[in-house]
């Protein structure tokens, strides 16, 4: 089985990184918009908590740094379930990952993308992918918004692979600052590295079994881009 294109997980809080570029792209948000997270959010007769809880207004980088799920939710369901959907697909996280794999596998989508399903996807329940889908969109916001599609093929020093434009610049660059400072202030601190210069997200998901999650059975994961300033790699763990 190779894990890294064949199985499909549920990614949690990486997927933040996608909620607040959304955000940022589409302009329902700014750096210092601010979302109330002082109680739990109830929402189609399901409540969101969050893990590392503030209890109070969080501004959006407030959110990606200390990973409010209820913060997130919030983003998400401002910036609206049809921006959502179409972000991800430009990101090309709701098909196969495009690489020379035959076993690259589909993802697994929800039935329907309404209120609940935007805030869970929003930090990564809900919707599962393959973690090199995953990691191929985080490249595409550490090569400045360009997304280019994966491959095991040599590329030349002198060989450019066409990409396309899924993000700005700008958008790309103040997620890829929130991510640097999540790592030196926020809940990827084991990840600060002296001289590499990492900028990374965390994210635990629960497992899914029979009737709904197991809070005992978790999926831990490290989206990382270094150094986050010049970036040239991109690494999921």
């Amino acid at each position: 089985l190779n894990r890294s294109a064949q199985s499909v997980y549920e990614m949690g809080s990486t997927f933040k990184a996608f909620t607040v570029a959304l955000a940022l792209e589409t302009g329902t948000a700014t750096l210092e918009s601010g979302y109330d997270a002082s109680s739990p959010l109830r929402l189609g007769g399901h409540t969101i908590n969050d893990f590392h809880a503030e209890d109070r207004w969080l501004t959006l980088s407030e959110v990606f740094t200390h990973s409010s799920n209820i913060g997130s939710s919030l983003i998400a369901l401002e910036a609206g379930s049809d921006a959502q959907r179409g972000f991800l697909g430009d990101l090309r996280l709701l098909e196969r990952a495009p690489i020379e794999l035959l076993e690259s596998a589909d993802p697994l989508l929800p039935r329907q993308w309404a209120q609940t399903e935007t805030a869970t996807i929003s930090y990564g329940h809900g919707i599962a992918v393959s973690p090199i889908a995953t990691i191929a969109a985080f490249a595409a916001i550490a090569n400045d918004g360009v997304y280019v599609p994966p491959t095991l093929q040599p590329v030349a020093a002198n060989e450019t692979i066409v990409g396309a434009r899924v993000m700005s610049s700008q958008t790309a660059q103040d997620v890829l600052a929130l991510m640097r400072e999540n790592v030196t202030d926020g809940t990827g601190g084991s990840a600060e590295a002296q001289g590499y210069r990492v900028a990374g997200k965390t994210g635990t998901a629960e497992k899914p079994h029979r009737g709904g999650y197991d809070s005992s059975r978790l999926i831990s994961s490290f989206s990382a881009v270094f150094p986050y300033d010049d970036p040239q790699y991109a690494v999921l763990v």
